[in-house]
């Protein structure tokens, strides 16, 4: 073998192996303290939390929802609660939850936590809300979407 094809083929040797020791998550999918759906998730929105529907009134966080599209199966939703920063001090009881109109019961997750609580997923079939709670001192505050698709 040739000193120039030797140099070569160390060269990109190197390279391929520099570009594997680098791994670097992918925001979509990298692990955060803000919660993920994971990655091929659309945005479809955002509703406040606050006291009431006057948008002056006192506001603890947002409700995001998701959806991601299949091709041959119904969409799936994606609903995460997530308070503002300034209430991720402590611990707070938090609600995600999406309920499908002609359904009974809705999907959801309440638990304590500081940053988010959720992702709680279902298959769209129907026309569906979702719904955030996060209860801060002895107030419960909620946000609520009512009437989506997907």
């Amino acid at each position: 073998m040739s000193f120039r094809r030797r140099l070569f083929v160390a060269a990109v040797t190197g390279l391929s192996l520099a570009g594997s020791m680098t791994v670097v998550a992918s925001p979509a999918n990298a692990a955060s303290k803000y919660g993920s759906c994971g990655s091929g998730w659309l945005a479809r929105g955002r509703t406040p939390i606050n006291n009431s529907s006057n948008s002056t009134d006192k506001l603890v966080g947002y409700v995001y929802w998701y959806v991601k599209s299949y091709p041959h199966s119904p969409s799936r939703v994606c609903v995460i609660t997530r308070p503002l920063a300034k209430y991720t001090n402590v611990n707070h009881i938090m609600r995600a939850s999406v309920k499908l109109y002609k359904s009974k019961s809705a999907v959801e997750v309440e638990r304590s936590a500081r940053y988010y609580v959720g992702p709680v997923t279902e298959a769209i079939t129907d026309r569906y809300w979702v719904l955030g709670l996060i209860k801060v001192g002895g107030h419960v505050y909620s946000g609520v979407k009512w009437n989506l698709h997907s």
